[in-house]
């Protein structure tokens, strides 16, 4: 039966954090560098070394901070998405590479590559870090496939040759992609990929008869 009381005068930065006022106290969220930046927000020796220690458990680790004091550390894990690892080593068996672009820090992002057997990662991106590596690609004359389903996937999606969002992702993430996974399988990019070659194999074969 809790009372949630209103938050006025709020701003995001995405892929870093939020903060607004909840009853005339300043309240922000978000990474620790996000939280840090904030005036007056100089978080102590334990809670320096508490985050260091999520992090090096490959947790993602975010702050919240009430009048200029850290009063909280959330530390999260996400469970890799069912049959990523698969789906990684299919892309690959089709001569593709594969990359993986992530907001969390360099401890959690190469224990994910590690595992899902990725060839590269790049991990602490916002979205515009996201879209400048996709340009990067095809500035070297690749074509990017980018598969997303958040906001700070968004711009990345937007720029890529061909975007892939899941069903169960965000707004504006499914408005960027050409193609929506309405079940989020990750085994239909494999699919859609395999369909995909087969219409271009029989139009080729019909332009030559």
């Amino acid at each position: 039966d809790l009372v949630l009381p209103g938050a006025v005068n709020v701003m995001e930065t995405p892929g870093a954090g939020v903060k607004g006022w909840v009853e005339g106290h300043q309240v922000a969220v978000g990474t620790k560098s996000f939280v840090e930046s904030i005036e007056g927000v100089v978080p102590s020796p334990q809670v320096r070394s508490n985050v260091e220690a999520y992090r090096q458990a490959g947790q993602t680790v975010s702050l919240m901070s009430i009048e200029g004091q850290v009063v909280g550390v959330f530390a999260m894990e996400d469970p890799l998405r069912r049959g990523a690892k698969e789906v990684v080593a299919q892309l690959r068996g089709l001569g593709l590479q594969t990359h993986l672009l992530t907001g969390d820090g360099a401890v959690v992002a190469g224990r994910v590559a590690k595992k899902v057997g990725v060839d590269a990662f790049q991990a602490g991106v916002t979205p515009g870090q996201k879209l400048d590596y996709v340009k990067k690609l095809q500035a070297q004359g690749l074509k990017t496939a980018m598969v997303g389903d958040g906001y700070n996937d968004a711009p990345a999606l937007a720029a890529a040759d061909l975007s892939v969002a899941m069903g169960s992702g965000t707004d504006v993430a499914k408005a960027s992609a050409d193609i929506i996974l309405l079940r989020g399988e990750l085994e239909k990019v494999v699919e859609a990929l395999g369909l995909a070659r087969k219409t271009l194999a029989v139009i080729r074969q019909n332009l030559a008869w």
